[in-house]
């Protein structure tokens, strides 16, 4: 006799801005997402998709991301993290089991020629929105140059983010992550 484990999703919510083209982010971004696929289509009961997204005035533009376009993944556009995590939350709300948001963005939400206040204030509130849906949201940035109150006024708590400076250690920081997430939640 055996017990059904109730399951697991995991989105990544990929920032594909003009400013993802510094300091091969976007090719980083694109790999670590491949990389934590191959590991993840591994695991029974764990449903990974991956979205990637970008902003043109006040509009989002986010697709659903086969392996294969991820290889092709390219930067273009602003930053509307706000309307991205919302899509990406009302999606997994239709879902069951454990939920997880995992952002991987180089900064601060803009788009639409809102002040920073404004759109800090926006994202954090759909993070909190996710958060009290019972989705887990954690954030890496790349390369990001601000400063850790500001990060906390868009983002929540120092224990749901992590500056990675150099590109090249987000795949590896990326699946010690979602391993010990994966760990931790399915011994629960």
């Amino acid at each position: 006799e055996y017990e059904e484990t109730e399951g697991m999703t995991i989105v990544l919510l990929v920032d594909v801005p003009s400013s993802m083209k510094d300091s091969k982010r976007i090719e980083m971004a694109a790999s670590s997402a491949i990389t934590l696929w191959d590991a993840l289509e591994q695991i029974d009961n764990i449903d990974f998709e991956v979205y990637a997204f970008y902003g043109s005035s006040d509009t989002l533009y986010i697709n659903k991301q086969s392996r294969r376009m991820l290889t092709r993944l390219r930067s273009t556009g602003y930053t509307p993290t706000d309307k991205a995590i919302r899509y990406v939350t009302n999606l997994l709300d239709r879902k069951s089991g454990k939920k997880f948001i995992v952002l991987i963005t180089d900064g601060e939400p803009c788009y639409g020629g809102h002040s920073f206040s404004t759109l800090a204030a926006w994202t954090l509130q759909q993070i909190k929105y996710a958060r009290r849906k019972g989705i887990q949201v954690f954030t890496f940035f790349i390369g990001s140059k601000m400063q850790h109150e500001v990060m906390k006024k868009i983002y929540g708590p120092e224990y749901t983010w992590e500056i990675i400076e150099n590109p090249d250690h987000l795949p590896k920081k990326l699946i010690n992550f979602i391993t010990n997430k994966v760990v931790k939640t399915l011994m629960m």
